[in-house]
């Protein structure tokens, strides 16, 4: 059998749900759909030349860069050009949910929308223009949810620095065994997985606002 052993947790917004439940995860890319990660990198671009001290830029150009540069790490990625991402542990899924708008990197763009129009408005919006229909998409309510991924192969998995997942499928088992409970969470809480198939809807339970806490009795 080749299907992963345990479940996977994905947090996102409500605002992606109906595409999600409709299509399968990992169907729609809306960071690529809208071009954000190119909207960023205009916005990285516009601050290093007019407003590198700025004390909001500094404070999040390290994160900001590497996301342009998609860059990996040893346990972690600022890819955002492949699949949807994984964790082990829905505590950290919880934490990309209540990103602003569910998402790590349009959460990013919005962010630096409003520190680059406190300082330059007409630039800001001619980077990210007024009826940029990403806009109208996130003015819609919405609230954070937590989807359990169950039934996953493994051969659609890899790691989240985009290496093979044996390595960390290893590690998991290795920390499944652990003594210390408190141990174990930490270390879970820092593995997730990239999977690069579109999990269909009948794989995934929806945990709205009013459901999550079941996930960490």
């Amino acid at each position: 059998m080749n299907t992963l052993p345990f479940a996977l947790y994905h947090g996102t917004s409500s605002l992606f749900l109906e595409s999600i439940m409709t299509q399968g995860l990992g169907a729609e890319r809306p960071v690529l759909q809208h071009s954000v990660i190119e909207m960023i990198a205009k916005m990285v671009d516009a601050f290093e030349a007019r407003f590198p001290m700025n004390k909001e830029w500094m404070d999040y150009s390290w994160f900001a860069k590497r996301m342009v540069a998609n860059e990996d790490g040893q346990r972690f990625s600022f890819r955002y050009g492949g699949g949807a991402y994984y964790s082990v542990c829905p505590g950290r899924a919880l934490g990309f949910a209540r990103k602003r708008h569910g998402s790590e990197a349009i959460s990013a763009l919005v962010e630096l929308h409003e520190i680059l129009h406190r300082l330059a408005p007409d630039l800001a919006d001619s980077i990210y223009p007024c009826d940029h229909d990403l806009r109208e998409f996130l003015a819609q309510p919405a609230s954070p949810v937590i989807l359990k991924v169950s039934r996953i192969d493994k051969g659609d998995l890899r790691a989240e620095n985009g290496g093979p997942i044996g390595e960390t499928l290893d590690y998991m088992t290795e920390i499944f065994f652990m003594k210390s409970k408190g141990v174990q969470a930490v270390q879970r809480e820092q593995t997730n997985f990239e999977c690069l198939a579109v999990v269909p809807p009948e794989h995934i339970e929806v945990f709205h606002a009013d459901r999550i806490a079941e996930l960490f009795v």
